[in-house]
């Protein structure tokens, strides 16, 4: 069932969805989009120079400890996956074989994409890269982007000298 949609009325309070997610609202999807675009720059980097036949439908998401990225990608194995961060770009590719290409057939509607796939996104300053880490399961690439834990500013006695 899709998420209802919630009229915009000056002040409303969306506490009155029946559950966490269910309602929708414009104005919040577009600061919410606002902020992914921000946060994670998505698309904001150009594909690199090789050939690309399509992109994967990409979510990304926000907790208090990481950012995580899931990706669709079913019918590629763990294998034929490449994930990568080069300086703060974080570049996912691999190939889609076509299963069907040997065979003779004449398709009414073809939607799967096949081939070679890329999406790079621009990660923000505060990932801790050396524990980033993925798993691929039901199709679903999950990339997991830990934050860098805060540390609090230590105060410094700076000494004045006397000439």
């Amino acid at each position: 069932m899709p998420p209802k949609v919630v009229p915009r009325e000056k002040g409303r309070d969306f506490s009155g969805c029946e559950m966490p997610g269910s309602c929708y609202h414009p104005d919040v999807a577009k600061h919410l989009v606002h902020h992914v675009h921000t946060s994670m720059q998505l698309g904001g980097v150009p594909p690199s120079s090789t050939h690309i036949d399509w992109v994967p439908n990409t979510d990304i998401y926000e907790t208090q400890t990481s950012f995580v990225v899931r990706m669709e990608v079913a019918g590629v194995t763990r294998e034929d996956i490449h994930v990568d961060l080069v300086d703060r770009t974080l570049v996912v590719s691999g190939n889609r074989p076509d299963f069907l290409h040997s065979e003779r057939r004449q398709f009414r509607q073809m939607e799967i994409h096949h081939g070679a796939f890329e999406r790079r996104l621009v990660v923000p300053r505060n990932v801790d890269a050396k524990h980033i880490h993925a798993n691929y399961r039901n199709g679903f690439l999950i990339i997991e982007l830990p934050k860098v834990a805060k540390s609090e500013p230590t105060p410094l006695k700076v000494t004045i000298e006397h000439d």
